[in-house]
C-alpha cells in the first residue's frame, strides 16, 4: 500500500503543476470579452487581464480603444482609455486607426474621471483589421479563396 502512495504523490504534484501553468497561460492570454461587456460591467472585470478587440486611437490626449471606428469619429462614449506610458513597447505593433486585439489589465475608473475605464499594463497588441483594407477583403483576395 505504501508503494502506491509513493507513486501517487509525485503524480499529484505533476498534475497540480500543469494546472498552475495552464492558469498562468490563460491569464497571460487574457479573459476574452467584448468591449461592451467591459463598459456595462466594470466591477466584474476590475483588475483582471482581458483580451478584447476595438478601434485604436492614439495621439495628443486621445489614447482610447473604441468599439467602432464610427464611435471614434463621432467621439461617442463607447471607449476605454489607454495608459500608454507603461505600455508603449507592447503597443508598438499597432497603428493608430486600426482595429486591434488588445491584452491588458482592465481598471474601472474613479467617479471623477472623464472615462469609464482604463487599460493599463498592455501585454500584447496586434492589428486585427485595417479599415482601409478590411479583413474580409484581405481574406477574399487570398490565393485559393472562393470568389463570390
Amino acid at each position: 500500500m505504501t508503494g502506491q502512495f509513493r507513486l501517487l504523490i509525485p503524480l499529484l504534484f505533476a498534475l497540480s503543476t500543469l494546472n498552475a501553468n495552464e492558469l498562468s497561460t490563460r491569464e497571460a492570454q487574457g479573459l476574452r470579452v467584448n468591449i461592451f461587456q467591459l463598459l456595462a460591467n466594470p466591477d466584474q472585470f476590475d483588475g483582471r487581464t482581458v483580451r478584447t478587440i476595438g478601434y485604436l486611437t492614439t495621439g495628443h490626449e486621445s489614447d482610447f480603444l473604441y468599439a467602432y471606428e464610427t464611435d471614434a469619429v463621432n467621439l461617442l462614449p463607447n471607449r476605454i482609455g489607454l495608459e500608454i506610458a507603461d505600455s508603449s513597447h507592447a503597443l508598438a505593433p499597432c497603428k493608430n486607426g486600426n482595429y486591434v486585439v488588445l491584452v491588458a489589465t482592465f481598471k474601472k475608473a474613479k467617479e471623477d474621471q472623464v472615462v469609464n475605464a482604463i487599460f493599463r499594463d498592455v501585454k500584447r497588441c496586434q492589428i486585427w483589421s485595417d479599415p482601409a483594407k478590411p479583413l474580409s477583403q484581405v481574406l477574399r483576395e487570398m490565393p485559393g479563396a472562393a470568389k463570390q
